[in-house]
């Protein structure tokens, strides 16, 4: 199963993917590469991705923000939520999305 955890607050943010969804076969699972490509996606997106200590290997993508991030990266990070949060609907056997904190994003 992967696990998407977000901790959001008003000036920081933590955002850790880890697992494999295990739904094919190796090199044959679509959540898992679905996940990728949105996080993935994301990373590339990102306006200042300076501001964030990121860790991205096999298995694992942690990301956690080193000061209050831009607004740009702010909507980033917001929509590759609500995109793993759709993947999840489709496939809840396969990822659980876990969010900590209070602060949410109107904008997205």
């Amino acid at each position: 199963m992967i696990k998407a955890l977000f901790e959001i607050s008003a000036e920081a943010m933590h955002i850790r993917i880890s697992g494999h969804a295990n739904s094919s076969p190796h090199g044959h699972d679509l959540v898992c590469a679905g996940v990728s490509s949105v996080a993935i996606g994301a990373l590339n997106a990102l306006k200042r991705p300076t501001d964030f200590r990121i860790t991205n290997e096999e298995g694992l993508l942690e990301m956690t923000s080193n000061i209050e991030p831009s607004d740009h990266d702010k909507t980033v990070l917001y929509t590759m939520k609500r995109q793993l949060e759709t993947i999840a609907e489709a496939h809840p056997k396969s990822i659980k999305i876990t969010t900590k904190g209070s602060h949410h994003h109107d904008d997205v």
